[in-house]
């Protein structure tokens, strides 16, 4: 059986000042082990840093968590050489040549991450089979893990715990985790870290080494110092490993589960925006008694009380038309169910809450009580092959994307509205409706920056009418929403390099709206 080397680090604010990685990259815990050896019997250590650099790229573990407030700071500027060295020609504030180097500042910004501080980030490495002394540097690990004082900048003060566990207990840990799990990809997408390789050791020590010969005098024939000159320790050697936390996808089926054979029940297509809601309450009344009233779910959920920074923390309810065939029908069949992986809320708990909630109760008889219709609930899914028609899946993303549902738009890309009653006096010219294309068309840029694109955008169209003979017209949707149907706008977008789904978009992309397929 496998053995795994574990390192618990705790914090002791739930505070995170590290700039530039999340999680803590390998390499930071790398380093603060390095520091934490580095004490009379380092070379005792030295051997099983070595063995440690060795192993491949660890899962990580950290918990749910939100960026803090960010933190002007400012810091002298070092920027002698630039006026050769010489601290009267820096010009000060006043716009005077003077020796006030105070006044030559930089500013920089520091926004910590907010989380739980009782909940450790986990690093879990798996041990080789063929590695004869593995498990006895492993537990040297963990001796050097105790010696551990801090990781990131120098007020992330932390301690660690090692510990060499089997392969069951490492997954139960891994499974029972509250927060997001980070694992090594081959692929490009996700979270860059660096991770410690073959020579990382070496080349903290000659960066150690270097770095107390930053100094370097120029001297005369005579011997005399003529100018000292500056020069950076050498970087650390490190490897860029990818890490993908991706979300969990719950793929759940509309189904009339009392009739025979459990038949689909298909759900009007203009109607997404209440089965979003129905689905959404009924799963926020089965979670909240076990939340005791702290107002989790109906952040996670609704989104009641979120502020900006918890919306990449929020379960998102997604339904899926049926489409992909000239004579599909669009009815909604299918609703995915997609799970952060930061999410305050267990993906498991997630799937429970969802499972088998009633959508639509039986229909009986008045006078007699005979069932006209049996309910509908939501069943777990056998099939997700749907899922490719909305670039879920490898291999499945796409360069053409086209709305099911309509996106909601902010308020100034909506349509000027025209009186029924006077439709020849306020018609629109060409040259109003170019406009609102336009102002549309930039709220769908902005509402790609929300959702996280960066991709190029090289083709953007934006109408009423849907992009298939069986949708519905964007006005359609509005009843039932705190949208206006002049907010609502099919879009089609056509960006430069594929993306995958699935793809959500504007400012109802949590009420079932803004449901992007590929073409």
């Amino acid at each position: 059986m496998s053995l795994f080397l574990l390192i618990s680090v705790r914090f002791h604010d739930g505070r995170y000042h590290g700039s530039g990685d999340w999680p803590p990259s390998p390499a930071r815990l790398f380093q603060a082990l390095v520091a934490a050896a580095a004490k009379p019997g380092l070379d005792a250590s030295r051997d099983t840093l070595g063995w440690l650099e060795k192993l491949g790229a660890p899962t990580i573990a950290v918990p749910t968590n939100k960026k803090g407030r960010p933190l002007g700071l400012f810091v002298p500027n070092n920027d002698l050489d630039s006026v050769g060295g010489i601290a009267n020609q820096i010009i000060t504030r006043q716009g005077k040549k003077g020796t006030a180097i105070g006044f030559n500042r930089t500013g920089k910004s520091v926004q910590p991450r907010l989380f739980n501080a009782s909940v450790p980030l986990l690093y879990v490495w798996r041990l080789t089979d063929d590695d004869k002394g593995g498990e006895k540097h492993a537990k040297s690990v963990c001796n050097i893990a105790e010696g551990l004082y801090q990781l990131g900048r120098g007020v992330d003060m932390a301690w660690a715990v090692g510990e060499v566990l089997d392969e069951a207990v490492a997954d139960e840990r891994l499974e029972n985790y509250p927060g997001a799990i980070y694992r090594p990809s081959q692929g490009s997408k996700g979270v860059t870290l660096e991770c410690p390789q073959y020579g990382s050791l070496k080349s903290l020590m000659e960066r150690h080494e270097a770095g107390s010969m930053r100094f370097h005098h120029i001297r005369d024939e005579k011997g005399k110092i003529v100018r000292t000159e500056f020069s950076n320790a050498p970087r650390p050697r490190f490897r860029s490993v990818s890490y993908n936390s991706p979300a969990t996808l719950l793929l759940y089926e509309l189904r009339r589960t009392t009739e025979r054979g459990a038949p689909f029940a298909p759900w009007p297509l203009k109607a997404a925006a209440a089965l979003v809601r129905t689905l959404r309450d009924s799963a926020c009344e089965r979670l909240a008694p076990h939340f005791e009233g702290s107002g989790v779910v109906d952040k996670a959920l609704i989104g009641r009380d979120a502020t900006e920074a918890d919306k990449k923390l929020r379960i998102r309810i997604i339904p899926f038309p049926s489409i992909g065939h000239p004579h599909a029908d669009h009815g909604i069949r299918r609703v995915l169910v997609e799970v952060p992986p930061d999410c305050p809320i267990r993906s498991d708990d997630v799937a429970w809450s969802f499972a088998g909630l009633e959508v639509a109760e039986p229909v009986l008889d008045a006078e007699t009580g005979e069932i006209l219709s049996s309910p509908v609930e939501l069943v777990k899914a056998d099939d997700d092959s749907m899922l490719l028609h909305y670039g879920i899946g490898e291999d499945r993303a796409s360069r053409v994307w086209r709305s099911v549902t309509p996106l909601a738009l902010p308020e100034d890309a909506r349509r000027r509205r025209i009186d029924p009653a006077n439709k020849r006096k306020e018609a629109k010219d060409g040259k109003e409706r170019i406009e609102e294309e336009r102002n549309a068309c930039r709220a769908v840029m902005q509402a790609l920056r929300h959702a996280g694109l960066r991709e190029k955008v090289i083709g953007l169209c934006v109408q009423r009418e849907p992009f298939e003979g069986k949708g519905e017209r964007v006005e359609s949707f509005a009843s039932g929403t705190r949208f206006s149907k002049h907010q609502l706008w099919h879009v089609m977008i056509e960006f430069v390099a594929p993306v995958s789904g699935p793809l959500v978009l504007g400012c109802g992309r949590y009420t079932g709206l803004g449901v992007m397929a590929t073409q």
